[in-house]
């Protein structure tokens, strides 16, 4: 529930993981009809990088814990 409050937020167009969190980003990527790109694939240049429309667009949202509610993007 709180991943997808996150991307409720973040509005991403895809889902960038790593090897330990593929498993979950698969799952949410296809319960939130988002893609999935393995950074290890996309550093190695085997998948190709996902497409941004907007070259000024953020590259990465890190939300905190917050203490005074819920998860923030910084």
């Amino acid at each position: 529930a709180e991943w997808q409050r996150l991307l409720g937020d973040s509005q991403p167009s895809c889902i960038v993981h790593d090897d330990a969190w593929a498993e979950a980003a698969r799952a949410l990527g296809a319960a939130s009809g988002l893609p999935t790109h393995g950074v290890d694939e996309l550093a190695a240049g085997a998948e190709p990088a996902p497409d941004h429309a907007d070259p000024d667009a953020p590259a990465l949202l890190v939300y905190t814990s917050g203490t005074t509610g819920g998860p923030k993007a910084a």
